[in-house]
């Protein structure tokens, strides 16, 4: 089941929070079953950062533990560091490499 709109909008308002000079895009992949959230810092628009979240954690978890899980698994800081590398937050809220990159 796709993401509600309140879901996303908390995970967007959290990267803001830890990008506030980038610009947040999200979408979802039916196909495979995650929403993907682009980061594009305004001043430096590419490599965009991007995580991906499975649909399956936002059914089985309350947003704001999957809120809590990126800040235990410093997704702002891993995103910041490697944003050439695509993130994927599991169903059990592990913070992985996603195997979906097509920039890899």
């Amino acid at each position: 089941m796709e993401p509600s709109a309140e879901q996303i909008s908390a995970v967007e308002a959290w990267l803001r929070q830890n990008f506030p000079a980038a610009r947040i895009e999200s979408g979802h992949s039916f196909d495979r079953e995650v929403e993907l959230f682009r980061i594009r810092d305004e001043k430096a628009p590419a490599p965009a950062k991007e995580l991906e979240i499975s649909d399956l954690a936002f059914e089985d978890h309350a947003v704001a533990d999957i809120i809590s899980a990126l800040g235990r698994e410093r997704a702002a800081w891993r995103l910041a560091q490697e944003p050439e590398r695509r993130l994927f937050l599991t169903r059990e809220l592990v913070l992985a490499l996603s195997g979906h990159d097509p920039r890899r």
